[in-house]
């Protein structure tokens, strides 16, 4: 609005008296084009800038994932082998030279068991029931210590493959109380 004494002469001269408006009195709420042109070139560079980082945590995470995966499929697996065969009674043609399976009698007597692979699964099968122990199996070896009677030492050797590439091998010693 104007002043007091300028719309005093305005009044005097026979001028009616108009409040004085600027652009900001009649603009309504809102974003001009311009200013949305802006913030969406803004988001856009913020956007392009950020996009390589979260593909990065991506790819970490989900070969972390993986790892974890693997790892905990061949620690599980090789527990489990390890826990029997050290309890085992016998042996059904014992692993003397490097082998991809083993029959041993199982801790408590029972059926054999053997643990074999088939395709890229580790298996226990037992009674004609297979069990699998681990995926991804890339290879398994069994060595025992010799060439006769009894086996005094038994090592394993798994390897495993990652879905993004490489294998992980887990390998232990094992002493059967036969």
């Amino acid at each position: 609005m104007k002043s007091a004494p300028i719309q005093s002469a305005m009044i005097q001269s026979g001028m009616a008296a108009t409040p004085v408006t600027t652009d900001h009195a009649n603009r309504e709420g809102g974003f001009t084009f311009v200013e949305m042109l802006i913030v969406i070139l803004i988001m856009g560079i913020l956007t392009s800038m950020t996009a390589p980082l979260i593909d990065n945590f991506l790819d970490a995470y989900m070969q972390e994932r993986d790892l974890n995966g693997v790892t905990s499929q061949g620690r599980l697996a090789m527990a489990r082998m390890t826990r029997e065969l050290r309890g085992s009674t016998g042996f059904v043609n014992p692993p003397y030279n490097n082998s991809t399976q083993i029959q041993f009698t199982p801790p408590g007597g029972g059926s054999t068991v053997t643990y074999s692979v088939t395709g890229s699964t580790l298996v226990r099968t037992q009674d004609g029931v297979a069990v699998v122990l681990a995926d991804q199996v890339a290879s398994v070896q069994f060595t025992s210590n010799g060439n006769a009677p009894p086996v005094t030492l038994l090592d394993i050797a798994l390897s495993l493959t990652r879905r993004q590439g490489g294998n992980i091998l887990f390998s232990t010693s094992v002493n059967p109380r036969n």
